[in-house]
């Protein structure tokens, strides 16, 4: 990160064991607040507060808001307190996490949008760690899933979707856009770097 600070390039000017986002991420920290480890933990905790968040409103949807909080704390208490060293794996977390928030939310709402915010906090991911990349294939075997699911069964029963035109020719057609919205997310971030 401190060759980032100075104008050198990951992968061209010197080897990066990761995709390197993390190095970037950890340069702006070093801007921010000066060249320590203490200002890396600094930046991943300024990213743990929306995660923590992020597992509070995922927990609700489950339980009753007591169970939610002691899921939250349990959860904050497990991750970055029992090692926060900045590693790329914590990211990983965050974006997984922040990725299942809006594949929910889309699914409640049916608004493809969420697909996209998916895609691009899968493609940041993967900016952070190559691992990402078992994040998109979870999300587009869920489409997947959704759309065989919606063809086999012509009942609401089986499939979490309300849609009017699911069963005809142009809603088969909307659906498979879910997967290119997807990898469009994903690589559009994934191209920042």
């Amino acid at each position: 990160a401190e060759r980032i600070l100075y104008g050198e390039v990951p992968h061209r000017d010197f080897d990066d064991m990761y995709t390197g986002g993390l190095s970037y991420l950890n340069a702006a920290s070093f801007w921010l607040w000066g060249v320590n480890s203490i200002s890396m933990r600094w930046m991943l905790f300024a990213w743990f507060i929306p995660f923590v968040i992020s597992i509070y409103w995922l927990s609700l949807r489950f339980v009753q808001p007591l169970g939610a909080g002691l899921v939250t704390l349990l959860a904050a208490a497990w991750s970055i307190p029992m090692y926060s060293a900045a590693m790329p794996s914590w990211y990983n977390l965050f974006f997984a996490t922040w990725t299942l928030c809006a594949v929910l939310k889309f699914i409640d709402t049916n608004a493809r949008r969420y697909l996209g915010l998916a895609g691009l906090a899968i493609g940041a991911s993967i900016v952070f760690k190559i691992s990402g990349v078992f994040i998109l294939a979870a999300v587009l075997l869920f489409l997947l899933y959704r759309n065989q699911c919606q063809i086999e069964h012509k009942t609401e029963q089986h499939c979490p979707d309300s849609d009017q035109t699911k069963h005809s020719e142009l809603g088969a057609f909307w659906r498979l856009r879910g997967f290119s919205i997807v990898a469009t997310g994903a690589l559009l971030a994934a191209s920042l770097l």
